[in-house]
């Protein structure tokens, strides 16, 4: 390092010398003097790359100090800087300028990033350029959102902006950009921002993303962290259909191993191993993935899991519902085969609809706000019965219910069983139950999320 620097000064000291005898010198002189200046602006340039450093922690995550601007905000470009940064073995960050750029694909990714070629504990980043600005969604709503802007053409099937493959140990983060689709057909349930495949430790914030038919993002055997983005589904209010005829458009999607489902009950994690927890060890599940700091209007369902996931919702916005008969956060059931729970605490849930629908697996739902609304969730067995991934073990507390027509529902044949299947401590509902909640033994994670801290 010390040896490089003192090559550029010696050289500078050159240039210098040569600058002050310009008057006297001719043409050839002149123009001598003109190459060593682009000669070390090449040195410098070079020198630079050759002192990037790498740093390892004592976690054994690798920081990488590469950094690439990419040329403009479309696919070839975003994708070229990937690439580059790809290719240099110890991941790095691409910075996308400022703009409002046209990012097309015909199907799949129109950027596709496999995270295999990384050294393991490496990260890749891809960062909008900062700020924010008041802009136009692709239907013509003004929102304030990143002030770099991808938009799509949605002319593909099962189309994605950003395809991400993942490998264990190593991770991406996505930060400061907006993602504006376009849903040409509501009858088809194509299209996301992001689709995130085995990807570990992911980061996605401070984004938005407005109209994709199936969801913003979806997080398939994933474990990562949501935070601080806008979702919209904004298409659902600028169709020939009122919004609530509107079938597609999820926020966030999770999704574990469908095959794992098909295993009985051998594979049902205990919630014990799960509850609180970031670090589960199962590999075969989406999650946790957990949402904190984030808003959600116009989605189908704002959360869904399915296939044996687990997201954990915290501190989000639940503010304009496409319809009342449609949950915003949602736990799929049988014979999906069902997402295995959730927790959800300090939310604000705002709207005519219903708050949570659950039709599988089971968790914690504590310290949510949810006033006015018709229903706050329903609990439904979907499977047959005896089902171990029918509801079973959930918990249901101090949530503010004030102005609600109906607290809980119970749906299938038969109902589930208050004391037996869920507990809570809803006085019109006959609570509490006993045993009475909250979950013995539950401690929620530390808030903000560890990975927001840095």
């Amino acid at each position: 390092m010390i040896s490089n620097r003192n090559v550029l000064v010696r050289e500078l000291q050159i240039v210098k010398k040569r600058a002050k005898n310009v008057q006297k010198t001719g043409f050839w002189e002149m123009l001598l003097v003109s190459f060593l200046i682009v000669e070390i602006f090449s040195l410098s340039f070079a020198l630079a790359l050759l002192t990037d450093s790498v740093v390892i922690r004592s976690t054994g995550e690798i920081v990488a100090t590469n950094k690439i601007t990419a040329r403009s905000g479309s696919a070839e470009d975003i994708q070229a800087a990937v690439d580059e940064i790809m290719a240099m073995g110890t991941g790095g960050t691409v910075y996308i300028p400022e703009g409002d750029f046209a990012c097309n694909q015909s199907s799949g990714g129109a950027v596709k990033i496999n995270l295999a070629s990384l050294p393991a504990g490496a990260t890749l980043n891809i960062f909008g350029a900062g700020g924010s600005v008041n802009a136009t969604t692709q239907y013509g709503d003004y929102r304030m959102m990143p002030a770099t802007i991808l938009r799509s053409n949605a002319s593909g099937v099962y189309w994605s902006f950003f395809y991400v493959g993942g490998a264990a140990g190593k991770h991406i983060r996505i930060s400061g950009i907006a993602f504006l689709g376009v849903v040409p057909n509501i009858s088809t349930d194509d299209g996301q921002a992001l689709n995130l495949f085995k990807v570990e430790n992911f980061r996605i914030d401070h984004c938005f993303m407005d109209s994709f038919n199936n969801a913003a993002i979806l997080a398939h055997m994933c474990k990562g962290l949501i935070d601080h983005c806008d979702i919209d589904d904004t298409f659902a209010e600028h169709q020939a259909v009122p919004p609530d005829e509107v079938p597609w458009g999820y926020g966030i999607a999770v999704a574990g191993d469908s095959n794992t489902g098909f295993g009985g009950q051998a594979t049902w994690m205990p919630l014990d191993d799960i509850l609180g927890k970031w670090d589960t060890g199962y590999t075969y599940m989406a999650g946790p993935v957990y949402i904190e700091d984030c808003t959600f209007r116009m989605c189908r369902h704002a959360i869904a899991s399915a296939q044996y996931s687990y997201f954990v919702a915290r501190h989000c916005k639940f503010l304009t519902p496409r319809s009342s008969g449609m949950q915003y956060m949602d736990v799929h059931g049988e014979p999906f085969p069902a997402g295995r729970g959730l927790e959800a605490y300090d939310n604000e849930i705002y709207g005519y609809t219903r708050g949570f629908g659950i039709r599988g697996g089971g968790g914690v739902v504590f310290n949510n706000s949810a006033p006015n609304m018709p229903l706050f969730m329903y609990i439904h067995n979907e499977g047959e019965v005896p089902n171990f991934q029918n509801p079973n073990d959930l918990w249901i507390w101090n949530n503010n219910l004030t102005g609600v027509s109906d607290a809980i529902w119970l749906l299938g044949d038969p109902l589930p069983v208050a004391g037996v299947d869920f507990f809570h401590d809803i006085v019109s509902e006959g609570g509490p139950t006993s045993p009475a909640p909250p979950r013995p033994g539950y401690t929620p994670y530390p808030y903000p999320h560890p990975l927001t801290i840095g």
